[in-house]
């Protein structure tokens, strides 16, 4: 009888279910990219290259806003000072925070429902930890555990740590953030 070689399966990229993703970047080349990626991953994507009119947009869109995601260093309210206003406003909307400057005590800084994301990064993480973000919150309760990027719920954590096995380059995910 002959043996069958078995193939490696393709891991599926996360994808977005059009959920509203509201993304503060101040760089115009970089909120290009990261808007036009995240659309094709499947969210619905708002952009705004202030902390100002990252405020607005989110008394704007309210609940809608299914997932932030924030540069620290944006012009006229920092990414960090954004986030803390609208946690002690409640708002408990998960958020993705990205730097590529290192902070002291950054980590210190965020919500449980926060994961900081450094530059340089690849596309497909970034949609990995969006999609592990939505899913913990759309499972509300489900304990957080630590990251090394931040922190997500135990069962993306699982997922997460299982693809960071995979070459992502298989992806044909070259793009890099820096």
């Amino acid at each position: 009888a002959e043996a069958t070689a078995m193939r490696p399966t393709a891991v599926a990229a996360p994808r977005g279910q059009g959920e509203l993703v509201l993304l503060a970047e101040d760089n115009q080349l970089a909120r290009e990219i990261l808007v036009a990626e995240l659309r094709a991953q499947g969210y619905t994507v708002r952009s705004v290259g202030d902390g100002a009119a990252l405020l607005e947009a989110v008394a704007q869109y309210g609940t809608a806003v299914r997932l932030l995601i924030l540069d620290v260093d944006i012009p006229k309210r920092s990414g960090l000072e954004c986030l803390a206003e609208l946690r002690r406003a409640g708002n408990q909307t998960p958020a993705i925070v990205v730097t590529g400057t290192v902070h002291s005590g950054l980590d210190d800084q965020l919500h449980e429902d926060t994961i900081l994301l450094r530059k340089p990064f690849q596309m497909s993480e970034l949609g990995r930890l969006a999609t592990a973000l939505l899913s913990a919150a759309a499972h509300e309760g489900a304990a957080l555990r630590a990251y090394p990027a931040g922190l997500v719920g135990a069962a993306e954590l699982n997922d997460i740590e299982q693809e960071n096995g995979e070459d992502e380059r298989a992806n044909g995910q070259h793009c890099r953030v820096q």
